[in-house]
């Protein structure tokens, strides 16, 4: 699904620099707090990421700045952290957590069936 939004992405990178894979201080430089965030990333500019790994985990705090809306990747809906920017979520066998910074456009290709 996210092939077309990576091939722009790896274009960004070969033409500007840009990394594909962006820490959250990265993104948000004057936030202090995200200095230490080192288990959560940015893919390209629109993406929030919070891999799962360890085995048998249930819920998930994904830290994600206040400044902006966030949307659920895989529903679409709007998702809004506490005041500190966190946001505890349950999290299923087949989905990782992947949230959508508000204002941002992600291309897509879905599998018609």
């Amino acid at each position: 699904q996210l092939l077309p939004y990576l091939y722009t992405k790896f274009y960004e990178n070969h033409r500007y620099g840009l990394p594909v894979m962006r820490s959250m201080a990265q993104m948000y430089e004057m936030d202090d707090s995200l200095v230490t965030v080192d288990d959560q990333f940015f893919l390209g500019s629109s993406l929030v990421i919070k891999p799962v790994v360890a085995q048998g985990v249930q819920k998930m705090t994904t830290l994600l700045p206040i400044e902006d809306n966030w949307y659920d990747y895989h529903t679409f809906k709007a998702v809004t952290p506490t005041g500190t920017g966190e946001l505890s979520q349950d999290v299923a066998d087949d989905r990782i957590p992947v949230f959508i910074r508000g204002g941002q456009i992600i291309a897509r290709k879905d599998r018609v069936r």
